[in-house]
């Protein structure tokens, strides 16, 4: 009995090491485009880039989820598993909006902005319009809020 107690207790601290990001609460600050502030969700690691807003039924108004890549680069986004139509803005190392595309939801075509990136934006389809950001466009960080690190 005691040596299945110890296995119990092992699995269950093995399985909550190995799965304990999942529970982690997400990394938020706020991002100021055209005088709209936005909170974001950040995503700046593999896993998190990668699970992005998969199997999500609503994201807030104002909500939206910022990507920090490693480095420059053509990176491409796919909306499997996504449950909610998104737009995406593909933003510069000068946090320029270069790009806004419409992601449908569950389209497992796979997006690409035109020219390389460091940043991504998505927020509900519809927003960027609705609050008149386009490209051009300039994120605003306050001092200390960009978790790059």
């Amino acid at each position: 009995m005691r040596i299945f107690r110890i296995n119990v207790f092992l699995f269950l601290f093995l399985f909550l090491k190995c799965f304990s990001h999942s529970f982690a609460q997400p990394e938020i600050t706020k991002i100021e485009i055209n005088k709209n502030t936005i909170f974001v969700e950040i995503a700046k690691d593999s896993a998190t880039r990668q699970l992005g807003l998969k199997f999500r039924a609503q994201l807030s108004a104002d909500s939206g989820m910022f990507f920090i890549f490693n480095s420059v680069g053509v990176y491409g986004f796919v909306m499997k598993d996504v449950l909610i139509d998104l737009d995406i803005a593909f933003i510069d190392d000068n946090f320029n909006i270069m790009q806004i595309e419409k992601l449908n939801k569950g389209s497992e075509k796979v997006i690409y902005p035109k020219n390389k990136i460091f940043f991504a934006l998505e927020m509900n389809k519809g927003y960027f319009e609705s609050h008149n950001i386009c490209v051009g466009d300039k994120l605003v960080f306050k001092e200390g809020q960009l978790p790059l690190n």
